[in-house]
């Protein structure tokens, strides 16, 4: 597709409201060593104007064969959903760094996506970059992971 016709079938995309249809019963928070929606309340009341109507849950097995990568996190714009990887439910990982992923899964549904001249769908964008760097410990964040990048995902 051209530039301009995925940027319209994107906007449209980012339009569609399936929020109803996730089902609760569903949807787990608390964790063995971090309760997620604590987490979201704090981070929303600490860094957003006004409640953001979103949910949130836990996703994917705590316990995983050596990886080199892992998603940490995913925003579903369409289901108003954020999703955590349960690989973080760990004493392994500080709080902050928790808070930070939840945070900057957030920020993908304030800071809308754009499609740019080359037809890439720009989700970091650099509203969403100021914004990220606005956590209140994100220079804590960045040296934790570039201390921990080679061993970030081992035993686990």
């Amino acid at each position: 597709f051209s530039p301009r016709v995925r940027a319209f079938i994107n906007e449209g995309l980012y339009n569609i409201d399936h929020a109803s249809k996730v089902n609760e019963d569903k949807l787990v928070t608390e964790g063995e060593v971090y309760d997620l929606e604590e987490i979201y309340n704090e981070i929303e009341r600490c860094y957003f104007k006004k409640p953001l109507g979103l949910r949130i849950t836990w996703y994917g097995k705590k316990t995983a064969k050596r990886r080199s990568s892992l998603t940490m996190g995913l925003y579903h714009r369409s289901l108003r959903l954020v999703k955590i990887h349960k690989v973080l439910d760990s004493k392994k990982y500080p709080p902050y760094l928790i808070y930070f992923v939840v945070y900057h899964e957030m920020l993908h549904h304030v800071c809308d996506p754009y499609v740019n001249h080359l037809g890439h769908n720009i989700v970091h964008t650099p509203e969403f970059k100021r914004k990220e760097r606005r956590f209140a410990q994100f220079h804590e964040v960045e040296a934790w992971m570039d201390k921990n990048q080679d061993t970030l995902f081992t035993n686990i």
